[in-house]
Parts: C-alpha cells; structure tokens; sequence
C-alpha cells in the first residue's frame, strides 16, 4: 500500500484487520484522438493512432478486502478500448473489459451459479468476461485466472476479443456454454 498509494485507495478505515482496498491506472488520449461513436464520422485520426499502436483508452485494476485479519476477496480487471474502426460491426462494442477475482462462497451460490465446476465460473456481463473462483480453487487453476496479457494495452496490433487478454477465463466460459446443464437454464 506504502509502494502504490498514490494509485490506490479506500474508504473509511484501512487496518490489518479491516480494509477494503483498490489500485487503479488509467490512461486516455484526447478526444480528438480516440474517436466519435456516430456511423457517419469518418475518424480518419483515431483510425491512424491505432495503426500506430496507441489504445484509446486502457485501464487496470487490482483490489482486495481484509475481513478480521483475513484476506477474503483479491480482484484485477483489465479494460482496453478497442479500435474505432471496429465499433460498427456486431456486437457493437466499443472495449474489451475482462475482471477475475477470488472470494470466499457465499450461501447464495448454487448450481445455477457454479454449473460445470464447483469453485470456478465465468460469465459475460454488460460489462465483460468476468470470472469469480473460491479460495479452495486449486492453486495452479487460480494462477491461470488471474494470468493477464497486458500485450493488448501495449503491442501494435489491438487485441479484438476478451479470450486475449485472459485464455483461461474464456476457456472456462466455453465450457459452461457447451454444458448440458447451463443449456437447460437458458
């Protein structure tokens, strides 16, 4: 907290045995540069500043919340804009937000929440992909949710899809899609 406080925050009080904290950068080029969403707007120089390997906009987050001495939830999300030039097309998206996070079961969750595997989901939000696991998750497999590629802030070509920045939180998604059992609740 000393190391990235400027960063960070929270509200109320912080203490090792209460505290509820979060980290976040952000980054936005001028208007002019990112874009207008109207379909008729050319947006010849925001077309370009992709070309050159700028993002829009990029943000990145990590959190986590102590309860009685204990941490209980750990988060991190990554958001990046994604190019003007494709905000047209199907499904009309203008980023890509993808967020993991470990907390601790809550009575609420059932089958219709865990449907595939009992200590790790993944969902598409309005927001995004975002994938939740259980601390009795195996560590290996939380290792591999929480595993981000920031190339997609950073490398010339745009990233297009959230299984870019997390493979294995879109993989899980797949998963649940094809099983029998989330098909029977849709």
């Amino acid at each position: 907290m000393s190391k990235w406080g400027r960063w960070g925050g929270y509200r109320g009080v912080c203490t090792a045995q209460h505290c509820k904290y979060g980290i976040h950068f952000e980054h936005g080029l001028p208007k002019s540069l990112i874009g207008y969403p109207d379909e008729g707007v050319k947006n010849w120089l925001p077309r370009l500043v992709t070309r050159l390997g700028l993002r829009g906009w990029a943000a990145v987050a990590a959190g986590f919340t102590v309860e009685n001495g204990l941490v209980t939830e750990t988060d991190f999300l990554e958001d990046v804009m994604l190019p003007v030039q494709t905000w047209f097309s199907p499904p009309f998206e203008s980023d890509l937000y993808v967020s993991s996070r470990e907390e601790n079961k809550s009575p609420s969750y059932g089958l219709e929440y865990f449907p595939v595997h009992s200590n790790r989901t993944a969902r598409m939000s309005k927001f995004g992909l975002l994938v939740r696991f259980f601390p009795e998750e195996n560590p290996s497999e939380k290792e591999s949710l929480m595993n981000f590629r920031f190339n997609c802030i950073t490398q010339l070509n745009p990233c297009l899809r959230e299984d870019e920045i997390l493979p294995e939180g879109w993989h899980l998604l797949q998963e649940e899609q094809a099983s029998p059992f989330s098909k029977r609740r849709r």
